[in-house]
């Protein structure tokens, strides 16, 4: 190097630019900031607090591989994605209508066709099953599952009127304490109003089955066992992050607030593109060139024309070119992403956005089907359990004896059309006929399947008394066909039209 060249200024290196959706960091690989792993909160205030470590088994030693070394840009990546974004921040990204309806849209879908309480007698199920209204069950069910997946965890409290509620709330629950009179319903709480406290079982044995789980929860100033709550928890985590998500689970809008943003923005991109996807390219002179105040005021005069459906008159030594952006798979690729973030919230792009998407499998049929399995699945593995508490106690303080356990039937959550009603009733007919025909079973058998058919048009109708195949003095007709007076034999066919 020659001695001037030291006084010469060196030209500064260039830094790569990064796409906003980068794995990479957007200054450039070089000013990226060494990879940490993130540190999560662990529980403390406890003698002998578990102390998590990322190594699984033998500590690695520098002949062994370790765990670290993976890509550190993409560990960084799904590092900060699993981060607690706050509970503020779910509150604000329910707002987001696509997010606020993949909250909301299996809370209200899994409730809207009701359930059958089965205590063993039908008179007693009704008188509980009347104070529905009273207490808000319906509603309770669908704030549950509406801001338990937009905060990732709810807690239900049974609320109970004890002599002493910070003695009755402290020890375990039992059913038998619950005087007449003293239930008082259901109260929900957000996540970030409570505070768990944790035993030494819960930090320091792991064969534990209550491990990592509190065994009390503290809300405002009083301290509540574990079995006076439901814990409503959507999409769990791992114990090794319970503590950093305050021992909840992952919401859904911090699940799926990446792709609703991708969603959105494509979206957006949509009008843009439909506005700026004419481009015309003008070529003049050199003396339009030299003058650039006239040639600034032709053009504005030629966009005005232009915008108006005018005629551009050129001179000889001018060129005119318009270019036009395809615009053909724009819908598809906007769509697409919709799609992608209904899939993560769980729900289908059909029925969240009401119309026929585009891309994958258009029809939607196999959507519908895990989303009946979905619903089905927060009705037996989160409503269920709440109501059998609910109609436990309220029976307890209504002092009425159940003859046996409560259960719960959920209604099927699809709703059949007219036509199908028929189709079904129809076959049900058929499979009798062909059952009655066999001896299998009698006309009373029949009128008894009808009678307790909730979904036949024929339920609760009068009860007949059979005696050797004779209904009030008639004989049955044979075969399910006419009787011997030519009549056709009541509530075998297809049902009544409307009546549902």
């Amino acid at each position: 190097m020659k001695f001037f060249d030291w006084f010469k200024k060196r030209p500064e290196p260039k830094v790569q630019r990064r796409g906003l959706f980068s794995t990479h960091h957007p200054l450039g690989d070089k000013v990226r900031p060494a990879f940490e792993f993130p540190a999560f909160e662990q529980p403390h205030g406890a003698p002998t607090v578990a102390s998590d470590n990322g190594y699984i088994g033998e500590r690695p030693t520098p002949k062994m591989a370790s765990f670290t070394q993976v890509n550190e840009a993409q560990l960084g990546f799904y590092a900060a994605g699993s981060m607690f974004i706050g509970y503020q921040a779910c509150a604000m990204l329910a707002t987001n209508w696509l997010i606020g309806e993949a909250c909301s849209m299996p809370a209200r879908d899994a409730v809207r066709n009701g359930f059958l309480l089965m205590c063993g007698d039908v008179k007693t199920a009704d008188t509980l099953k009347e104070q529905d209204e009273r207490f808000g069950v319906e509603r309770h069910l669908r704030e549950l599952v509406n801001f338990g997946r937009v905060y990732g965890g709810r807690l239900v409290l049974f609320d109970v009127e004890a002599a002493n509620p910070e003695e009755y709330y402290k020890a375990p629950f039992n059913l038998d304490g619950v005087q007449p009179g003293t239930y008082r319903g259901m109260s929900q709480i957000d996540p970030n109003w409570v505070t768990p406290v944790l035993t030494e079982d819960n930090l320091n044995d792991p064969a534990s089955q209550s491990y990592y789980e509190p065994t009390f929860w503290k809300i405002k100033d009083r301290v509540y066992h574990k079995s006076h709550l439901r814990i409503f928890v959507p999409y769990p985590v791992p114990d090794y992050l319970k503590p950093h998500y305050r021992y909840m689970g992952v919401s859904v809008p911090q699940r799926m607030m990446e792709r609703a943003y991708a969603a959105e923005r494509s979206a957006n991109e949509g009008p843009q593109l439909l506005m700026t996807k004419r481009l015309t390219v003008l070529g003049v002179g050199e003396g339009a060139l030299s003058n650039r105040d006239e040639l600034e005021k032709n053009l504005a005069e030629w966009v005005a024309y232009r915008d108006n459906y005018g005629v551009k008159v050129g001179g000889a030594d001018e060129t005119t070119q318009q270019f036009d952006t395809a615009l053909g798979d724009v819908d598809t690729v906007i769509m697409t992403q919709f799609q992608l973030a209904a899939a993560v919230a769980g729900v289908p792009a059909t029925k969240i956005l009401q119309t026929q998407p585009k891309g994958f499998n258009a029809a939607g049929e196999y959507e519908r089907s895990v989303y009946r399995e979905h619903l089905e699945s927060i009705q037996s593995n989160d409503m269920t359990p709440i109501l059998k508490r609910h109609y436990q106690l309220l029976a307890k303080s209504e002092s009425i004896t159940l003859p046996s356990k409560v259960q719960i039937q959920w209604l099927p959550v699809d709703s059949p059309t007219a036509k199908e009603w028929a189709e079904i009733d129809k076959l049900k007919a058929d499979r009798d006929g062909v059952l009655f025909n066999t001896g299998a079973i009698d006309a009373e058998d029949i009128r008894n399947r009808l009678r307790e058919d909730r979904e036949s048009d024929y339920h609760n109708i009068e009860k007949a008394e059979f005696v050797d195949g004779q209904e009030n003095g008639n004989e049955a007709a044979p075969g399910l066909g006419a009787a011997a007076t030519g009549q056709p034999v009541q509530g075998l066919g297809a049902g009544v039209p409307g009546s549902r």
